[in-house]
């Protein structure tokens, strides 16, 4: 149950980005299963339903109708969004994945405008059952909105430079909702005694109760989050808790508790683990082996937020700072165990590097906002799915 929600303001004319979206909107047409249900929405001042929600058909239809979309001008981007949802709403329920494809290249100029609101709104969609992915295509869009949506809205980010991409940034959308298997994803973290968690190195919303907001479960796709404790060193004088000891040699740290809901919107039974760990002196735990696959996701996170600093730093056009931030991550990647991940992720560097010494700020922007969002928060639809 899909709707795809295409921006047709005038800066859609440039490098033909309109064109492309139409043929993306067409490939979905072709993708589609006998069953599925699809709507397509268009906006500019104004918002246009050249497809209202209806079961595959007669998609030549349906092509036809894509055909029909012209550039207009201004940028309703909620009111786009909104009519997006009432289409996936009004048949919204069975074993469907309910979402709704957004895609822009602009700032909101007429409507609702302020990103809070438009957040806000698109959370109590996905609350509702609605999920919302957001496409970005050029240099000239709101990232920091359309990260905002994708987060709020339980869905995907991607951000498109060349508009001749949109057909493979549609085509792996696609292929995530095949693959789906929950939606509304939450970890609970519960350290044991005088255990605190120090820093979740995640950039993940957080729920009220504390619980932590993951990306859709994917078939194929990893996920790690990194957790930093503060344990408190043992000694003959610590009185611990007879419940956290798991035997006389090992201490239970920190429970871990994962809730999820089918795509159709059915809770999933509770996932639950528990993190054991032996009690060793101080000299015995410095010859402990050091894991190399921890290592690698510490760096790929801390290089993450170095990135967003980095950002920031440039958009305080202190541009000697950024360059600093993206020195000081390259270390971290290259210090750590190399893996396939940190590699691309020094490639990426290198490439923010020099964007950011061409004083090309709005790619380096979009780039740096892109890398460190699917590390922090998505997954990274570049990497090849796990068998």
């Amino acid at each position: 149950n899909l709707s795809l929600v295409i921006d047709r303001s005038s800066s859609m004319s440039v490098k033909g980005r309109l064109e492309y979206a139409k043929a993306a909107a067409r490939h979905v047409v072709q993708q589609l299963e006998e069953g599925d249900r699809l709507s397509i929405v268009t906006f500019d001042r104004h918002v246009q339903v050249p497809v209202t929600s209806q079961v595959l058909g007669d998609r030549a239809a349906m092509i036809q109708a894509i055909q029909t979309i012209a550039l207009g001008k201004w940028t309703n981007l909620h009111s786009g969004w909104e009519e997006g949802g009432h289409q996936v709403r009004q048949y919204q329920g069975g074993d469907t994945v309910n979402r709704i494809m957004l895609l822009s290249d602009g700032w909101p100029s007429v409507g609702i405008t302020k990103s809070a609101i438009i957040a806000a709104n698109v959370k109590k969609l996905s609350a509702a059952g609605v999920s919302t992915t957001a496409i970005g295509v050029g240099d000239d869009y709101n990232e920091d909105l359309l990260g905002a949506i994708a987060t709020s809205g339980d869905g995907n980010y991607h951000y498109i430079s060349l508009p001749e991409h949109l057909p493979e940034a549609f085509e792996q959308e696609m292929q995530s909702l095949s693959k789906m298997v929950g939606q509304q994803v939450m970890l609970d973290i519960r350290p044991k005694g005088d255990i605190t968690i120090d820093t979740v190195l995640n950039k993940l919303p957080v729920s009220p109760s504390g619980q932590f907001k993951l990306p859709n479960l994917v078939e194929g796709y990893a996920f790690s989050v990194v957790v930093r404790l503060a344990i408190p060193a043992l000694n003959e004088a610590s009185k611990m808790e007879r419940e956290m000891w798991a035997t006389d040699e090992l201490l239970n740290l920190c429970s871990f508790r994962l809730a999820w809901q089918s795509p159709s919107g059915v809770a999933q039974p509770v996932q639950k683990a528990m993190l054991q760990l032996p009690v060793v002196a101080a000299t015995d735990y410095a010859r402990y082996p050091i894991n190399s696959e921890v290592q690698q996701q510490v760096a790929l996170l801390l290089s993450a937020r170095l990135k967003q600093e980095a950002m920031y730093a440039a958009d305080r056009q202190d541009y000697s700072t950024a360059h600093n931030f993206l020195y000081e991550a390259k270390s971290v990647v290259r210090d750590a165990p190399t893996s396939p991940a940190l590699e691309l992720d020094l490639v990426a560097l290198e490439s923010l590097e020099a964007d950011l010494g061409a004083r090309q700020i709005k790619q380096f922007r979009k780039r740096s906002h892109k890398s460190a969002y699917q590390t922090q928060i998505g997954y990274d639809q570049t990497i090849v799915p796990l068998d």
